[in-house]
């Protein structure tokens, strides 16, 4: 779990925690991870207060977009106790919220969209911690829906083509408050940059699944004692979700590097095979009359034979 002093922060999808992968500090004050995303499952943005020296307000930016905060107040009895907050949506009102949901990017190949500057903080969700004060109450605030995620030019897409929408509208009860930042220098900031897992696999971020791992073949044996390793087994957001091929992007990735394995073990079998072939030339290599170099061993031993010679080719309040 990314933690930062007496501050932690974590994501839940589905209920369940997220597994952070690559979990790395960047300055005093700012912890980035990476995590995996899937279409059509909501998320929770939650973190952790475990001293309560200070009052916080903690602001979510998803996509690079505002999506509002919430605020932990200092405690300094002795018999404070750890305080955690949460944000499942963005709300709308004292009464109604808008939960974060995976999703698809619409692309498009249209140059016109090549210098959208909003594509840069795309694939991420970040948490800002900054030391804050209340200064009163508020009634009932109403607040504009951020504007959705538009189409992303195929070029410069991000996050795996995946971003973030807000759902259908949930009922909550929730209470509002207006806070002054005394410092907008944050005492923490956790950056989740998620992606979806076969894209995180395929950059080496995130471990193969058991069920992707397999027995290493008979021929990758051999090959291991040459040097190799075998494989063990073993918001801007929308208000509605699209559903149409909302699977599409991560099957046509898990096919595309099926098929890669596939052809990289039929490469590795034909080189093989070609490397215990002895093929005969009509002109030995000038100065080598009686020797041919063996290139199937690794030390390129130098046999002597008759034949002519062979060269195999090598929790809290809402804020505003």
């Amino acid at each position: 779990m990314p933690t930062i002093g007496n501050f932690s922060a974590w994501i839940t999808v589905d209920g369940e925690s997220a597994i952070e992968y690559d979990v790395a500090q960047e300055g005093h004050n700012t912890v980035t991870c990476w995590i995996p995303s899937k279409v059509g499952k909501e998320f929770v943005v939650h973190w952790k207060d475990s001293a309560r020296l200070i009052t916080t307000s903690g602001q979510v930016k998803i996509d690079g977009k505002g999506m509002g905060g919430k605020i932990m107040r200092q405690d300094l009895s002795p018999f404070a106790r750890p305080v955690t907050a949460n944000m499942a949506g963005f709300a709308k009102s004292t009464t109604e919220e808008l939960p974060f949901i995976f999703s698809n990017t619409e692309l498009t190949d249209d140059d016109s969209y090549l210098h959208d500057s909003g594509v840069a903080e795309l694939g991420l969700i970040e948490l800002s911690l900054c030391r804050a004060t209340v200064t009163k109450p508020l009634i009932a605030p109403s607040y504009s829906v951020p504007s959705a995620v538009g189409k992303v030019h195929e070029r410069m897409k991000k996050g795996g083509a995946h971003s973030v929408q807000l759902g259908k509208s949930k009922p909550v009860k929730c209470s509002f408050v207006q806070t002054q930042v005394l410092d907008s220098t944050p005492v923490a900031k956790f950056v989740f940059k998620y992606r979806p897992l076969d894209i995180l696999q395929a950059q080496d971020i995130a471990p193969l699944s058991a069920s992707a791992k397999r027995k290493a073949t008979p021929e990758e044996n051999d090959d291991n004692e040459d040097g190799e390793e075998g494989e063990d087994e073993d918001e801007d957001v929308k208000p509605d979700l699209a559903e149409d091929g909302s699977e599409d992007d991560a099957e046509a990735a898990e096919l595309k590097a099926l098929e890669e394995r596939v052809n990289t073990l039929r490469e590795k079998r034909a080189n093989k095979a070609n490397s215990a072939k002895r093929v005969k030339r009509e002109h030995p290599p000038a100065g080598s009359s009686d020797e041919v170099i063996d290139l199937t061993s690794t030390t390129r031993r130098r046999v002597k034979q008759e034949n002519r010679p062979v060269f195999l080719p090598g929790e809290v309040i809402d804020l505003t």
